[in-house]
C-alpha cells in the first residue's frame, strides 16, 4: 500500500495547511476604508489625505526623508529610471535570479539589461560580479534584496560611487529588514517597494518610492506619476511639461497599507523567530540546508524562507517531483523560478534581444542562478506566521516524502 499522498496514500494533513489565512484583515482596515467612503476623495490623482498620511508614515518607518506611493511596485522601478535619465544606449546592471519586474522595467525605458550572477549564500546578487559587469555604457544597477535578505550594501554603494552609478533599490520583498542599522532604501538614490498581495505589507496592488534625495521626490509625486504636470510653481493640472502617465494610487488603496501598516512590525519580528525555529528543524534532514544569514544583517525580512535541496539524498528525485510530493502532503512548497531571467522567452536568445524590439540584452556567467533553478526551494512569508505546533508541518511533510522516496524513484 503507498504511504505518500500523491501515489494515493493517506495525507499527512488531510485538512491541509491551517495557518493563518493570507491577507490578513480586521476592524482597522474596514474603519480606514469607511473613513475613505465617507469622505468626498476616492482618487484625487494620488494628493488625497490617506496617501499624503501614508507617504509620511512610510517614510518615517523606512528612515528616509519621503515616500512617493504610486500603483505598484513596477512602475515604482521604471519611474525612478525615467527620473534619472536612463534610456536607450544606457546599461543597468540587474541580477538574473529575481522576479522578472525588475528586468522588465528596463527596456521599458529603452535601456539594456545587464545580467549578472548572485552570491549562492543569500540569493542577492553578487558584488563582484557587478564589477565585472561594468562597461562605458553602464548607467545604473538595481540590486534586489532578495526573499527579505539585504543585499551587501557596503560594496555595492562603494561600487555605484567608484563608476558613479545610480542605485535604485528593489526592496519589494524586504519590507522591515535591516542592513547594519538601516531600513532598505536608504543606501541608495531611492528604493522601490511592492505591496502586492503577496508582500510582507500588501493591499492587493500597490507601490511606493522612499528616497532622501527631495527633488527626485517632488519629480515623481507631481510630474511623472502624473501625465508630465511639473513640479513646485510649475505644476498645474492642465499644462504638461514632459512625456508621463497615470501611476497613482488610490485613497482605497492608502487606507488598507495604512491599517496593515499597524501589524508590520510584530509580524516581521514574529516571521524571524519562526524561521529561526524552522532552520533549525529543518538543518537536522539530510538533504535539506537552510541558506545562511549574513552577520552584518540585523534583521531578516523574510518574505521567503530559502532552502537548498540536495536531490542525492532524495534518491535523486529532482526538486519539482519533491515539491510536488511535499505538497500533496498538505503544505505547499514553492519551486520558485524555472530558469534564470535570461532564459525567459520574451527574449531572443540568438540575436540577444529583447522580442519585438531593437532592445538589446546582455549576459554574464550566472553558474549561480542555473544551480538555484535545480536545487532552491523555499516556503513563502505566509507560513512563517503560523503557530509552532502548524509550523511544525513543515519538515514533517519533507521527512515523510524522504522515508518514502522509494515510491517515486
Amino acid at each position: 500500500m503507498a504511504q505518500l499522498a500523491i501515489k494515493g496514500g493517506p495525507k499527512l494533513f488531510p485538512k491541509g495547511w491551517v495557518g493563518p489565512r493570507w491577507p490578513m484583515y480586521g476592524e482597522e482596515e474596514k474603519r480606514q476604508l469607511q473613513e475613505v467612503l465617507d469622505g468626498n476623495v476616492w482618487g484625487a490623482t494620488g494628493l488625497g489625505p490617506k496617501i499624503r498620511e501614508l507617504n509620511e508614515k512610510w517614510a518615517a518607518y523606512c528612515g528616509t526623508r519621503r515616500s512617493v506611493a504610486l500603483a505598484n511596485g513596477t512602475v515604482t522601478m521604471e519611474l525612478a529610471l525615467r527620473a534619472k535619465g536612463i534610456g536607450p544606449g544606457d546599461e543597468v546592471i540587474v541580477p538574473a535570479w529575481t522576479f522578472m519586474a525588475t528586468a522588465i522595467v528596463v527596456p521599458q525605458v529603452g535601456a539594456t539589461p545587464v545580467f549578472v550572477d548572485v552570491d549562492a549564500n543569500n540569493m542577492c546578487i553578487d558584488p563582484a560580479r557587478i564589477e565585472e559587469a561594468i562597461s562605458e555604457r553602464t548607467r545604473a544597477i538595481i540590486p534586489v534584496h532578495f526573499g527579505g535578505h539585504p543585499c551587501d550594501m557596503d560594496r555595492i554603494m562603494a561600487t555605484a560611487r567608484k563608476h558613479n552609478l545610480v542605485v535604485i533599490e528593489d526592496a519589494a520583498q524586504s519590507h522591515g529588514a535591516i542592513w547594519r542599522g538601516y531600513k532598505m532604501g536608504k543606501f541608495g538614490d531611492c528604493g522601490s517597494y511592492s505591496f502586492q498581495q503577496a508582500k510582507n505589507l500588501q493591499c492587493g496592488e500597490g507601490g511606493s518610492v522612499v528616497t532622501d534625495d527631495e527633488e527626485l521626490a517632488d519629480r515623481l509625486l507631481y510630474s511623472l506619476s502624473k501625465f508630465g504636470r511639473g513640479t513646485g510653481k510649475n505644476y498645474k493640472p492642465y499644462t504638461h511639461y514632459e512625456l508621463a502617465g497615470n501611476e497613482n494610487m488610490t485613497e482605497f488603496t492608502a487606507a488598507i497599507v495604512l491599517a496593515q501598516l499597524t501589524r508590520l512590525e510584530e509580524q516581521t519580528e514574529r516571521r524571524a523567530q519562526r524561521a529561526q525555529v524552522l532552520r533549525e528543524w529543518v538543518s537536522g534532514i539530510e538533504g535539506i540546508e537552510p541558506l545562511p544569514v549574513d552577520p552584518r544583517v540585523d534583521r531578516h525580512g523574510y518574505h521567503l524562507f530559502q532552502f537548498r535541496y540536495d536531490k542525492e539524498a532524495f534518491g535523486g528525485l529532482d526538486k519539482y517531483a519533491f515539491a510536488k510530493a511535499v505538497t500533496a502532503e498538505g503544505v505547499w512548497c514553492n519551486t520558485m523560478y524555472e530558469r534564470p531571467l535570461y532564459e525567459e522567452p520574451m527574449y531572443d536568445q540568438e540575436r540577444m534581444i529583447v522580442k519585438g524590439t531593437d532592445i538589446p540584452i546582455r549576459v554574464m556567467p550566472c553558474p549561480e542562478c542555473e544551480r538555484a533553478a535545480a536545487d532552491l526551494l523555499c516556503f513563502p512569508q505566509t507560513m512563517l506566521l503560523a503557530e509552532l505546533d502548524e509550523l511544525e508541518m513543515l519538515p514533517s511533510a519533507i521527512q515523510k516524502v524522504q522515508e518514502n522516496v522509494g515510491e517515486l524513484v
